[in-house]
């Protein structure tokens, strides 16, 4: 499987339309062009492929890539160590 990082870049979507270069500052929506309903997925297809859930209430923070990984990264390294970081 692929490091955390190139995971989520390789999902990311790249419309022919942004010029944007793609970095782990590259903002969902205002530089990726991502509405809501794609993050979501983006984060769907994430927590499946690493069997792990981010919690809503650090996703309401993730405004950027680099923060996407971050928050993923810590509910792998979590799941590995046995911790439950599921919130109800």
């Amino acid at each position: 499987m692929l490091p955390i990082q190139q995971q989520v870049y390789s999902y990311l979507p790249i419309r022919s339309t942004f010029t944007t270069k793609l970095a782990s500052s590259s903002r969902f929506s205002e530089d990726l062009g991502m509405d809501q309903t794609d993050f979501f997925e983006l984060v769907i297809r994430l927590e499946n492929l690493y069997h792990v859930r981010i919690p809503d209430i650090e996703l309401e923070q993730v405004r950027t890539a680099d923060q996407l990984i971050s928050c993923l990264n810590d509910q792998v390294v979590g799941q590995r160590w046995g911790c439950s970081l599921l919130m109800a």
